[in-house]
């Protein structure tokens, strides 16, 4: 009865299935891309959605960003679950691949990004692989649209140095 409810009201002219089914893989690229490796990915992504479901009622005010607000949502789980590991360990905690995503499409890359920074990944993966501008990556991260500028260029010149002269796009590195 109460899943019926949700689904039937509508946040900014969509209910939650249909913003589910356009948000949900895209979500899932970009936490498989910040934590490299794939249950945590799908955790990441489900908690989000399951959040914005939770709150599906309160999310429509008209002109409010849907699926910002699940990115930025899944950025701070990503975030705490950063810290976490820190305060388990003195020691720097690595991150490690999970090569048989198929959503993979070149493992250096992967392996590339898992050797940024935490917020050098952020501003590349937000900009390159899901394609939001400097403002939208800001947004995202909370942090002032120069401050993503800094990290972009450090994350990209990190990436050339470990790819070498390959283009990072969308689909991987060509």
């Amino acid at each position: 009865p109460r899943r019926r409810d949700r689904a039937g009201r509508r946040c900014n002219g969509m209910d939650f299935d249909a913003f589910f089914r356009s948000e949900h893989d895209p979500l899932l690229r970009l936490c498989w891309a910040m934590v490299s490796n794939r249950e945590q990915a799908r955790d990441v992504a489900q908690e989000a959605m399951c959040r914005a479901y939770e709150r599906w009622d309160r999310l429509g005010e008209p002109g409010s960003n849907l699926a910002g607000w699940v990115r930025t949502v899944a950025l701070n789980l990503v975030r705490s679950q950063w810290r976490r590991e820190q305060t388990r360990s003195a020691a720097a905690v690595p991150v490690v691949a999970s090569y048989e995503d198929p959503s993979c499409t070149d493992p250096e890359l992967v392996a590339a990004l898992a050797r940024l920074s935490n917020r050098q990944r952020e501003a590349v993966v937000l900009h390159h692989l899901l394609d939001l501008d400097v403002a939208g990556c800001a947004a995202a991260m909370g942090i002032a649209a120069s401050s993503v500028k800094a990290h972009l260029q450090r994350g990209r010149a990190a990436l050339e140095v470990a790819l070498g002269d390959r283009v990072l796009t969308t689909e991987g590195v060509a």
